[in-house]
């Protein structure tokens, strides 16, 4: 069962820190914090002492709805201020990072691709020793020749020259704004210094992800050890593991497609998840035991998503639709109704809890942008569709029949549903 929309604090709480994400970035006034400090604080003092109030029935009801109100616009207020004050707090961490040239730092590895011959292209984390930050970094830098390098290992590198994302010029607006949404705080040159390889059960241990990227580069090294011809490794490289390649032909192939207008598809997303799961669904029907028990399905396509989700790198777009389908899939197993609304907004807050900034990425706004199209258009789109789908019988062209037109059935007009 599916239930489409019903109040709850998910969605409140959403509206809310989006109302502050986005009057932080157009008004990023103090003065506006202050009164919402003020003007919240007032509202709970004044509940607080209405509370006390005493008097007549007709008095005493009133202070009790203004207590009610006063306290639910002072909450509103005080909730709104912490969501601008957190917003502008991540974005100070970011681009508020000032690092040393020609100094060796210490960072764990993210992610690293070979874009031409020797050079390779990393994404660090800085271990935030002393009065170091922990920034993430995106690098380029020669491929040491003593050992080979992979994600999770800690590097000593020494920064050449670097390149803040906020002081990228204009003309590169849209990727400085991509790169703040990923949390990359500056573009640079390094070299290094030092390599100390970690094992990967320690990586298991304390950071999954990294581990699962690194399982994802050996998947990488085997695809592009096979037979396959080099256009074609590439394809499968960013199609199935999520992985695109800067090289020359990687380059080729993103053209390719951008000329195509598919470019979506060498993106790992909710499409591709989608197609894994829709896929696994359909294999799990021919099994019998498991088809007969709808919450060990539930349970093994929950555990397929988050394995493809990690897998692929867990980006931000793949986790948010892993979420969504944990919602979808946690309802099931609750033998609960399912609510819509609660399934597309609670990702959509953890999501800008834990990376604020990726509310301005194109993937979030073309994602819940055609969620509330779907809501919005899909009734009067299903309708037209119906009625095309059942014309009126006539007796000859250009001459409808009246009495059959009076008696025909209207056109069936299912509403979709998660089944």
């Amino acid at each position: 069962m599916v239930t489409a929309v019903s109040r709850s604090y998910t969605t409140l709480a959403l509206g809310i820190l989006l109302l502050g994400y986005l009057s932080t970035e157009l008004l990023p006034h103090r003065a506006l914090s202050l009164g919402l400090a003020l003007c919240g604080g007032g509202a709970f003092l004044y509940g607080a002492l209405v509370s006390f109030a005493e008097g007549t029935r007709l008095s005493h009801y009133v202070a009790q709805v203004g207590r009610t109100r006063a306290l639910r616009l002072g909450l509103t207020l005080l909730l709104l201020l912490a969501a601008r004050l957190y917003y502008a707090h991540s974005v100070e961490v970011i681009t508020e990072v000032r690092l040393p040239l020609h100094t060796p730092l210490r960072a764990v590895l993210t992610e690293e691709e070979e874009v031409q011959d020797a050079t390779l292209r990393l994404r660090i984390r800085l271990l935030g020793e002393g009065d170091i930050p922990t920034a993430l970094l995106q690098l380029t830098c020669r491929r040491p020749d003593s050992a080979s390098i992979r994600v999770g290992d800690t590097l000593t590198l020494g920064l050449d020259r670097l390149s803040y994302v906020r002081e990228l010029p204009h003309e590169r607006e849209g990727y400085a704004r991509y790169l703040l949404s990923e949390g990359v705080t500056a573009l640079g040159r390094a070299h290094i210094l030092a390599h100390q390889p970690t094992p990967s059960g320690t990586l298991l241990l304390h950071a999954p992800t990294r581990y699962a990227r690194r399982l994802r580069d050996g998947l990488t090294a085997r695809i592009q050890a096979s037979a396959l011809s080099p256009y074609a490794q590439h394809l499968l490289i960013a199609m199935a593991l999520g992985e695109k390649r800067h090289d020359a032909l990687g380059r080729e192939v993103s053209a390719s497609f951008v000329r195509g207008g598919v470019a979506h598809l060498l993106a790992v997303s909710g499409f591709h998840l989608a197609v894994v799961i829709g896929a696994l669904t359909l294999l799990l029907r021919y099994i019998p035991y498991v088809r007969r028990r709808d919450r060990l399905r539930c349970a093994l396509l929950l555990a397929a998503a988050w394995a493809f989700t990690l897998l692929t790198g867990a980006s931000i777009p793949t986790l948010r639709a892993a979420g969504m389908l944990a919602m979808y899939l946690g309802f099931r197993l609750l033998r609960r109704p399912v609510c819509l609304l609660e399934v597309f907004t609670l990702p959509a807050l953890l999501q800008l809890l834990y990376a604020p900034m990726s509310l301005f990425s194109a993937s979030f706004l073309m994602t819940y942008l055609a969620i509330i199209s779907i809501r919005l258009f899909y009734r009067p789109i299903e309708g037209l569709l119906g009625e095309l789908r059942h014309p009126p019988p006539t007796l000859s062209v250009g001459t409808p029949c009246d009495d059959a037109c009076r008696t025909a059935p209207p056109p069936t007009t299912e509403p979709l549903s998660l089944r």
